[in-house]
């Protein structure tokens, strides 16, 4: 019989895994894709309330681009704005991991081809 015991087992595993012959990131990769799907809207609702008041008393004295339109028109175009810096940085962290799993995928496909 050719199966290692457990200690055996683990010893390999873990000397796979100090020698960078296991790799542990495609695991990790989808916890840190989630963590941070979820922290940058409440990073991005953080800034934005910072940012409220600066805006609103930008408005209020003029020195927004928009400040010559209705207040409400100039809001819209704030949030419209807002809306579309969200969605980019969803996608582009989105684009991020994908590409960091190809990799590993391509790492795994090569690994087959030789042996």
């Amino acid at each position: 019989m050719d199966t290692p015991t457990v200690p055996e087992a683990v010893l390999r595993a873990v000397g796979d895994f100090l020698t960078f012959r296991t790799f542990i990131s495609p695991g990790v990769l989808a916890i840190a894709y989630y963590v941070g799907a979820v922290s940058i809207p409440m990073l991005a609702w953080l800034i934005a309330r910072r940012l409220k008041v600066r805006l609103a008393a930008a408005l209020d004295e003029g020195r927004w681009p928009g400040a010559a339109k209705p207040p409400a028109l100039a809001w819209a175009r704030v949030l419209g704005l807002s809306f579309i810096a969200f969605v980019a940085m969803e996608i582009g962290w989105r684009m991020l991991f994908e590409f960091l799993l190809a990799n590993f995928q391509i790492r795994e496909a090569l690994l087959a081809q030789v042996g």
